[in-house]
């Protein structure tokens, strides 16, 4: 279509030629004018199929050297995990789903309905990694805890809901003065003995609703101790009042109790013997569901039952390091 062909457009094209490292099959410069887009009159001749390998292979050069790259990257990502550490990671995914639906899936109801004995094994190897949390359960924060505010703590948890998440208090942490004095002033016009101010210690329960607080009572022979424990006080065995009163709160651990009424303090202060032992926690923690549970399988806490004997024996600012040697 084209008989002659302009000395600059010809030098335009064996520039663009020569530049080119991957012609297009259907737009090839050596075919078409990279200036007037038109078809030369005389193709250029077929190369050998050596020659045509080479040139695809060093064309796509760039993107097999990429490819390699990525599936090295990949290679070495999965390289420091066998297949039994990827089944434990897989397995947590699917413990954390359970932990967080489970009202929605009803998991628990199944399990319980299915009576087979291949149900049974994969119930019990879907329940083997449920953790034991229950109100009494101490959390001690590891080395590894990120958080500066629960470094080094100790934390008793008083409810644990599957559907609604998990509170406790902090045990190991000072509070503010101006917090114990504010709780002091607002307590002491509706008390007759403030004297007895001075029996009860004070502590940071936790970073949500500090203006709120409970108070955490530590007896010996009190509640379920009250039998066991032949070294009680007589005055402690004749008064049942005291030993078993539910104005002392919940029984969390056998001796251990928590409450909101500071009366009975006020009540026995003037003969309440050594073995007692009052702390107001200002505030408390909050976990929403399935947050605690994965901060136990990272190692950020570690969990301790039945820790009965240490609360009642050991002073809360001694607390983390003897359960951490433990």
């Amino acid at each position: 279509t084209q008989a002659f062909v302009h000395f600059k457009c010809l030098r335009k094209w064996q520039t663009a030629v020569m530049a080119s490292r991957r012609p297009s099959a259907n737009y090839s410069p050596a075919l078409i004018c990279s200036v007037c887009t038109q078809k030369f009159s005389v193709a250029p001749p077929r190369p050998a199929l050596l020659v045509r390998i080479w040139k695809g292979l060093t064309s796509y050069s760039y993107e097999v050297a990429g490819l390699c790259i990525v599936l090295c990257a990949c290679y070495l990502a999965l390289a420091g995990h066998n297949l039994h550490s990827l089944l434990e990671e897989l397995g947590s995914g699917l413990m954390l789903a359970r932990e967080v639906f489970p009202c929605s899936f009803r998991f628990t109801m199944l399990e319980e309905k299915c009576s087979s004995r291949t149900c049974s094994l994969f119930g019990s190897r879907w329940g083997a990694g449920r953790l034991n949390l229950n109100p009494g359960t101490l959390l001690v924060a590891t080395p590894a805890m990120p958080s500066p505010f629960f470094f080094g703590s100790v934390v008793l948890l008083y409810e644990h809901k599957r559907c609604s998440g998990s509170r406790g208090l902090v045990l190991n942490m000072q509070s503010e003065e101006t917090r114990i004095d504010d709780w002091e002033k607002k307590l002491a016009p509706t008390i007759n003995n403030p004297a007895a101010l001075g029996r009860i210690a004070h502590g940071t329960g936790g970073p949500v609703a500090q203006h709120d607080w409970m108070m955490l009572n530590r007896c010996t022979c009190c509640g379920s101790l009250a039998s066991k424990d032949s070294h009680c006080p007589s005055q402690i065995d004749s008064d049942s009042k005291l030993v078993h009163s539910k104005d002392w709160g919940q029984e969390l651990l056998p001796g251990v109790f928590l409450g909101r009424d500071v009366s009975p303090v006020f009540l026995h202060a003037k003969d309440e013997p050594n073995i007692f032992n009052h702390q107001v926690l200002h505030g408390h923690a909050e976990w929403f569901v399935g947050q605690l549970w994965s901060e136990v399988k990272r190692g950020l806490w570690i969990t301790k039952q039945n820790a009965s004997e240490i609360l009642l024996s050991t002073p809360p600012h001694d607390l983390w390091h003897v359960l951490l040697r433990e």
